[in-house]
């Protein structure tokens, strides 16, 4: 198979670029929110009104500047599928086609992803080694609830979606394999999480999150499942039905929901048909498209 032939810099960079703008953009956003937040809260208690909560801005000001860089985020992505063309679809879960089926299944996978990862974590000893997961855990608990759920059910799946798996599994995919380009990002959502908990967490999530956009070669499908695994982890949460049961315990609901899971995404796998599609590609300004075009491996290939 011929690979798009472009340089190795120009590969890393390409790769590289939605993160950097993710961090850049987030990271200028959330400083903006913060004090437009806070300026606000004093503006209300001055005025004799609650001031807005610091669990709450926290909140806020993260799910202001996720929405912010999902724009750009939806913007490369969207310049992205310009440059691929599909040329045997199938009735997979696409941007404009909903089947009550197929979401079925989507959901149910995010709530086995979200049962196993959340009772991994909970077997391993890594709960009392991060405070930076502890604050996160605490902002969302105290914070309000209609913000938490938004947050994290509604926000989070389309910003991480569309970089994580829309962007940068994608980019990587152009020049890697699947399982290569599922471990790297599945890595670098661990990472962007910033404690061990929800990196553990995380990546063991990417891995199921990656097959989904790969089988569905759609974010669309990806963010489904995100949201259904983000809000079985809020309701576990709620109801502390993982903490304080025993080691065997743990086991045995972590080894059932696996097994689920892996016959899931293997029904996934049989019912939802590999969609062959085509990279059209300028090498230079000079070049013909024709010429830069490569097809992904068929079905069964990495």
């Amino acid at each position: 198979m011929d690979i798009i032939r472009e340089k190795l810099p120009t590969k890393i960079i390409r790769v590289l670029v939605p993160l950097i703008i993710y961090i850049a953009v987030t990271f200028v956003s959330a400083l903006s929110f913060s004090i437009l937040l806070s300026l606000l809260s004093s503006a209300l208690v001055l005025y004799g009104f609650s001031g807005i909560s610091e669990p709450d801005i926290i909140m806020l000001v993260n799910s202001a500047s996720a929405l912010v860089v999902s724009v750009i985020l939806w913007i490369l992505y969207n310049n992205d599928k310009k440059l691929r063309v599909v040329i045997e679809d199938s009735d997979a879960l696409t941007d404009g086609d909903d089947t009550v089926k197929e979401k079925g299944l989507l959901i149910l996978c995010g709530l086995l992803v979200c049962i196993f990862g959340n009772y991994l974590i909970n077997l391993l000893p890594v709960l009392q080694m991060s405070e930076s997961f502890q604050e996160v855990n605490d902002a969302i608990s105290n914070s309000n609830i209609i913000v938490a759920l938004v947050s994290t059910i509604v926000v989070a799946p389309i910003s991480e979606e569309l970089l994580i798996r829309g962007l940068f599994f994608r980019r990587l995919r152009d020049y890697n394999g699947f399982i290569v380009s599922a471990l790297i990002s599945s890595a670098v959502f661990g990472v962007i999480h910033m404690n061990i908990v929800q990196g553990i967490y995380a990546f063991v999530a990417g891995m199921a999150f990656a097959f989904i956009y790969e089988r569905y070669q759609s974010v669309k499908a990806s963010m489904i499942c995100h949201a259904a695994a983000n809000a079985g982890s809020f309701l576990l949460g709620i109801l502390f039905l993982v903490t304080g049961e025993s080691r065997i315990a743990l086991i045995l609901v972590m080894a059932v929901s696996l097994l689920l899971l892996i016959a899931v995404l293997r029904l996934i796998y049989i019912k939802v048909p590999y969609r062959k599609i085509v990279y059209i590609r300028n090498i230079t300004g000079n070049d013909n498209t024709n010429n830069a075009e490569e097809t992904i491996p068929q079905q069964g290939e990495d």
